[in-house]
């Protein structure tokens, strides 16, 4: 906006603000009449022009021109929003990415009008020194609240400009949950484990919420913890104010069936007898059975044994840390020898 003020005995007694501008010559003119001066007595009065515009992310700028004055005026822009940083301490200054500030201040304007560089303080910015070159992962060397963004114009057509002004960022820390959580094996649809999702930070934590979900579906938990013994993926997020985590746990269940059959009674000693245990797997996902192990009171590591005598045979077998337990009783008896004598 272009502004004539009015002046008598150092006030100002009235404004124009509806010069005549002639584009071709980039100049303007004011009309002054009578009745543009209400005061009483006339007298000498002086006159001030000035161009008022407003930056966006500044305060109103106000320029005192005269005849002879030429005026580059900055083109507004966007604001930016502030920038938060999340880490998982409190005494940690902060690493942030400068570069979601540049949509917003490039705003409604294309690239190639203008340039955007960062520093650590206004002077810098002013003086060009000192830039961030990390843009996208800046660490300040102290705990500071605000970057700067100095944008130098240059729009189609224009030459020469030294138009640039000084854009203020806020610099948010906040405090994100340190979650660490492992995948969990159910042995048996019996078993039940907890998922302990208590940051290991919580004593920094002020407000802390619980977001539960198992295969992608909400779960109607906001504890710090679950008990599940169903496989699945779960998945809690875990937040403290703007500052949020997720992490998944992957639950497996190992479940299978040892069967080493009924009691066997053998009446033929002489006749080799095998003991083999049946393995029906019922886990969730299914089990690699190659990676079966096991384990025979007679101490072997075989999956199958030969017997020679009587006894209860036992068979631990285990897969990825889950075992089952089957056993089985064997009879050996002599066949009687049977003698008719002579024909």
């Amino acid at each position: 906006d272009l502004r004539l003020d009015i002046i008598q005995n150092n006030t100002v007694v009235w404004t124009l603000t509806n010069p005549v501008i002639d584009a071709n010559s980039e100049t303007f003119c004011f009309t002054v009449d009578a009745t543009d001066v209400n005061v009483s007595p006339y007298g000498e009065f002086s006159f001030e022009a000035y161009v008022e515009f407003g930056l966006n992310c500044g305060a109103p700028q106000t320029v005192p021109i005269d005849d002879r004055s030429l005026v580059d005026i900055c083109p507004e822009s966007g604001c930016p929003s502030a920038i938060l940083a999340c880490e998982t301490s409190s005494s940690s200054f902060g690493e942030f990415d400068l570069t979601v500030a540049t949509p917003q201040i490039y705003g409604r304007w294309a690239q190639k009008d203008l340039m955007i560089t960062y520093y650590p303080t206004k002077d810098d910015a002013i003086t060009e020194t000192n830039q961030i070159t990390s843009e996208s992962s800046y660490v300040p060397t102290s705990s500071v609240d605000k970057a700067y963004a100095r944008v130098d114009w240059n729009p189609a057509g224009a030459t020469g400009s030294d138009c640039y002004y000084v854009v203020e960022i806020d610099l948010l820390v906040g405090v994100a949950p340190d979650l660490t959580l492992t995948d969990i094996t159910l042995c048996g649809p019996e078993e039940t484990q907890a998922i302990v999702a208590t940051p290991n930070n919580i004593s920094e934590l002020m407000d802390v919420s619980y977001v539960w979900k198992k295969n992608g579906n909400r779960i109607p938990n906001t504890g710090s913890y679950l008990q599940v013994n169903e496989p699945g993926t779960y998945e809690v997020t875990v937040k403290n104010f703007e500052c949020s985590v997720t992490q998944t746990v992957n639950v497996t269940q190992i479940d299978f069936d040892v069967d080493l059959g009924n009691t066997i009674d053998i009446c033929d000693t002489e006749v080799n007898t095998t003991l083999s245990p049946k393995i029906t797997d019922n886990s969730t996902p299914g089990m690699d059975m190659s990676q079966l192990t096991y384990k025979w009171s007679t101490g072997e590591t075989t999956k199958d044994i030969n017997i020679t005598e009587s006894g209860n045979y036992t068979v631990e077998v285990t897969y990825n840390g889950c075992t089952f337990v089957d056993v089985v009783s064997v009879f050996l008896e002599t066949l009687p020898v049977v003698d008719l004598g002579a024909d």
